[in-house]
């Protein structure tokens, strides 16, 4: 089934499914165990690696979602890229709860 999102309280989101009870998003653990960066041809790697690696150090998804709209800011503010996306997506089998992010150019 599907499920819709709310944000009652600023810096709390919870995921209320269909069939079920809310889930506050802090309590579904979360950690990034990669980080895709397409396009990166001519910028230093030490600019880009220092503006991620907060996402390394999240704990649950409420704060992955929050740490990468900070880095997606952090990656638009040096200039270098022409477009930040983040995508987040769920690594599937035995790591769950684990996030992969791409960072597109």
């Amino acid at each position: 089934m599907g499920a819709t999102y709310g944000k009652p309280n600023k810096g709390q989101a919870i995921a209320i499914p269909v069939d079920g009870e809310p889930i506050p998003l802090e309590a579904v653990p979360a950690y990034v165990s990669k980080i895709h960066l397409l396009g990166l041809a001519r910028t230093k790697d030490d600019y880009v690696e220092n503006a991620i690696a907060p996402l390394f150090k999240v704990a649950d998804f409420n704060s992955l979602v929050f740490k990468a709209a900070e880095v997606q800011k952090k990656l638009e503010s040096l200039g270098c890229f022409r477009n930040v996306s983040v995508v987040i997506d769920v690594a599937k089998g035995i790591n769950i709860g684990c996030s992969n992010i791409a960072i597109h150019k």
